[in-house]
């Protein structure tokens, strides 16, 4: 077993030297090098938030303390801080021109391609604070959304313009309420109504859900299947489902076979079919909506207080299943159900889970950040302590 001392970890990226990169609050950056068993170290007591890569190789870090923004090099031998004094920095994106955005505390910074110029945001109306959320749509668009609610804002520099959404207040997250089409259409869901802004993103179109998506705890997904179908995960409701094609609205409920009413992970296997994760347990709808099997809380071997919040497809027919503390391992081909816990030292729950270019499974677990290895069923560990988020990006 091999234990790596990063604590309070808050942003991964994986290179395409296959190097796992960590940013920490107030423990430094740490460079893990698994191929040629190196690990790097750059101490500091900065608040990093967000680490992510511009289309030239380099790295940049954000971190919410009074110091703003880094840059490393890909070869991870300079870190220096880039000449810029904002403060309290919480994100960061790198648009397909390769301009980096910043979202901070109270403003929104672009730095242009050559490094050499950055740009304030700045409009009468522009009232948009702590950035959350940023996102580039196919038109090239950047939006933006804040922690705690306010305005949706669409942003096009090249056109010097800002576009509000007001009517989506108390917190839109860019995650799990909106999502684009590849027809350009962008939806934004919100308690018993779905908007549509249509290509040209001059007309809302506005329907009627009439489900609960937003609840105290939990943001219901959205998902866009193989077949141009929109899935709208609710709290209480089941499933809805928008032929996007058309405007017609099929609801999914304990009529129909449905085992959980609130829905908190989407997700379409290799198969076709659609898995829907709740608080009951794990619902599987074939490909034709013609039949609905499901998995309980209690095959899981989850708690009563333990809701079905992550799966992820690991290989064809193989699952990961996240459900309260450690996880299961679910093989549709072979019927087989491996539950991973207390046996392996897991006392804790799967947050994310990632696959590198060599085939190794990484899985963020609240206690650690784990290598799993399917072929064995083996698990290894390597950060004893708290992974919040695991996220790759690799090099474009």
């Amino acid at each position: 077993m091999h234990i790596y001392p990063y604590t309070a970890i808050e942003s991964l990226l994986l290179d395409e030297e296959g190097r796992i990169w960590t940013v920490s609050d107030k423990q430094g950056i740490n460079i893990l090098d698994i191929a040629n068993n190196r690990a790097y170290h750059y101490a500091s007591e900065e608040n990093y938030m967000e680490i992510f890569m511009d289309h030239e190789g380099l790295y940049w870090v954000v971190s919410s303390s009074n110091s703003g923004i880094f840059q490393i090099d890909y070869n991870a031998s300079t870190i220096k801080q880039y000449p810029l004094s904002i403060k309290q920095c919480v994100t960061g994106l790198t648009d397909k021109e390769n301009n980096i955005w910043i979202g901070t505390q109270d403003k929104i910074v672009v730095i242009d391609q050559s490094r050499s110029y950055y740009k304030t945001l700045e409009w009468d109306d522009f009232n948009i604070n702590w950035i959350t959320g940023l996102y580039e749509d196919k038109n090239a668009n950047i939006w933006a959304t804040n922690w705690g609610g306010g305005n949706i804002a669409k942003i096009n520099i090249a056109k010097d313009s800002v576009y509000y959404l007001r009517e989506f207040t108390g917190g839109t997250d860019l995650s799990g309420q909106f999502i684009e089409d590849n027809s350009q259409n962008i939806y934004i869901s919100r308690n018993n109504l779905l908007s549509i802004l249509n290509p040209e993103e001059t007309m809302i179109k506005k329907v009627p859900i009439n489900s609960v998506v937003i609840s105290t705890w939990q943001i219901c997904p959205l998902y866009i299947d193989d077949r141009n179908v929109l899935w709208i995960g609710t709290d209480g409701r089941g499933i809805l489902l928008k032929d996007l094609n058309d405007l017609d609205i099929q609801y999914l409920d304990k009529s129909n076979g449905l085992m959980n009413l609130e829905t908190w992970e989407i997700m379409e296997s290799s198969s076709g079919e659609t898995w829907l994760g709740g608080y009951i347990g794990i619902d599987i709808i074939s490909k034709d909506k013609s039949q609905i099997k499901t998995i309980t809380r209690s095959m899981l071997r989850a708690s009563n207080n333990d809701d079905i919040q992550f799966f992820k497809e690991l290989n064809d027919g193989i699952y990961c299943v996240g459900a309260g503390v450690g996880f299961d391992l679910i093989n549709t081909r072979q019927k087989k159900l491996t539950r991973y816990s207390n046996e392996q030292q897991i006392d804790s729950g799967v947050n994310d889970l990632m696959i590198d270019d060599q085939g190794v499974y990484w899985l963020a677990l609240n206690k650690g950040l784990y290598q799993f290895d399917l072929n064995h069923g083996t698990l290894k560990i390597i950060n004893e302590k708290e992974v919040k988020y695991l996220v790759m990006r690799l090099k474009m």
